[in-house]
């Protein structure tokens, strides 16, 4: 091991057990700054999608409606034309008895 390798180990096993002697240098493992600020990033992406994912409910809603509201129409008109073509067959050639 080459001696830079073995004062990194030095260095680190010194910050872990929390004495430190002058003139040595500490490796900072955590910082807490960077932890807190990506938190805060994710906090913010997670509020972001939720926002999305709400207007896309939304969207699939109002278009759920109008295709219930074609089908419906759809189905009406399909009974009316059978209603108006029973009607002509029965031999009466039109809707009033």
């Amino acid at each position: 091991m080459d001696a830079g390798a073995r004062a990194i180990l030095d260095a680190l096993r010194i910050s872990a057990r929390g004495s430190r002697r002058a003139g040595e240098a500490s490796v900072r493992i955590k910082d807490e700054e960077a932890i807190a600020s990506v938190d805060k990033e994710f906090a913010m992406f997670m509020a972001s999608e939720k926002q999305r994912t709400a207007q896309a409910l939304a969207q699939a809603k109002k278009l759920k409606t109008i295709a219930t509201v074609l089908a419906f129409i759809l189905v009406l008109s399909a009974l009316a034309a059978a209603a108006y073509m029973y009607f002509l067959r029965r031999g009466t050639g039109s809707l009033m008895p």
